[in-house]
């Protein structure tokens, strides 16, 4: 595919966009897409916002993940949330909704103590409980962390009997 010419033409890029098209419109479709993946993985972002996968890891990713994430491992949405925060610039902001175990079962410690309280700090959290993902029968956590913040101002909320949850929240 083609990038929109205000892409191609701005930012005072527009040469190297324009030679950066040109290679990839020389390659198969599935190498630009691979391409644009590996590019959007090494770049660092003020924003992330997930609501990753949870549970075990599949066995094809097992080994990697025991490897890559050691504190992270027993779940594999915490594994997503170190790795995003990683990618993070300083002051960054990583939001998510995820299960709510990683909040409260002793096999997360790893991921509270070093994660969440030493790489970034808890900026938001609602614990939500279950009815929230439509077909998932999970309880749920929806939280906004920010890295290298000193701040040590967090604000909680307990929905999980609430049935009107948003207003619990925004009220």
């Amino acid at each position: 595919g083609q990038l929109p010419h205000e892409l191609v033409n701005g930012g005072g890029r527009g040469r190297a966009a324009a030679a950066h098209q040109h290679r990839l419109q020389q390659r198969a479709p599935g190498e630009c897409l691979a391409d644009a993946f590996i590019e959007l993985c090494q770049k660092e972002y003020d924003v992330v916002l997930m609501n990753p996968p949870f549970g075990a890891a599949s066995k094809p990713s097992k080994n990697y993940i025991d490897s890559t994430y050691p504190r992270t491992k027993n779940d594999v949405y915490a594994a997503f949330v170190e790795r995003w925060v990683g990618k993070l610039v300083p002051h960054g902001r990583l939001g998510a909704i995820t299960s709510r175990t990683g909040f409260f079962l002793t096999s997360f410690q790893k991921w509270r103590e070093e994660v969440l309280l030493e790489d970034t700090k808890i900026l938001v959290m609602a614990d939500l409980g279950n009815g929230v993902l439509d077909t998932a029968m999970v309880g749920t956590a929806a939280y906004c962390i920010e890295k290298n913040n000193d701040d040590n101002k967090s604000v909680f909320f307990h929905a999980i009997t609430e049935k009107d949850k948003h207003n619990k929240i925004i009220n």
